[in-house]
């Protein structure tokens, strides 16, 4: 995952960089469309305190979304979103079983959604290793891209970039490694790509 998220990123950041010099596009001095507010006090005791605060709101927020799951779960909304993404997952070659995981990773990131996504492969352990692997490399690449390009295109972050090339990218570079790696053998795999879970 650390090779598959840092080499990554410097090949996207290095394409994107020599695609737009290029064109001759987004040349331009970025424009922050937002500052962060001054901080008065810069004390310990405010920072352990703003931590303290920062870490319950954590708390909150995901007790929400897990909340919020479980209802959508209910009404059936997860289901229509899960159909809706599946023939996407296919074209990838990335097995149905891991829509849910793929859904709450592209959209809240690896940090809210990662509870969740520990909950859903534990209550399904019937979920291919390998569909898993292949999840959590497409999280890896391109998760998270509602706060993600949010933040980004507000410090000034081109939104062609940030997302839809990104987004491109990455489905690609999943793309191939689906197809180099789905008849690998196992002894390979667990040797090089995955960490095999004694029982």
């Amino acid at each position: 995952m650390f090779c598959i998220r840092f080499v990554f990123a410097f090949l996207f950041g290095a394409f994107i960089f020599h695609l737009f010099s290029l064109l001759g596009v987004y040349n331009e001095t970025a424009h922050i469309a937002w500052h962060p507010a001054k901080i008065p006090d810069n004390s310990l005791s405010s920072w352990a305190f703003g931590e303290i605060k920062n870490y319950l709101m954590i708390i909150v927020f995901i007790f929400c979304l897990m909340l919020l799951l479980r209802i959508l779960k209910k009404i059936g909304v997860i289901d229509l979103i899960t159909r809706a993404l599946n023939p996407f997952l296919k074209f990838l070659g990335i097995g149905k079983e891991v829509s849910t995981i793929a859904l709450v990773g592209l959209t809240l990131g690896v940090v809210y959604g990662g509870a969740l996504i520990i909950n859903e492969v534990k209550t399904n352990p019937k979920i291919p290793k390998k569909d898993i692997f292949y999840a959590m490399a497409l999280m890896g690449l391109c998760h998270s891209v509602i706060e993600d390009t949010i933040l980004m295109v507000s410090l000034g972050a081109s939104f062609t970039g940030i997302f839809i090339i990104r987004f491109i990218l990455s489905m690609l570079v999943v793309f191939l490694l689906v197809r180099v790696t789905r008849n690998m053998p196992d002894k390979i795999l667990f040797r090089y790509f995955l960490r095999k879970v004694k029982a």
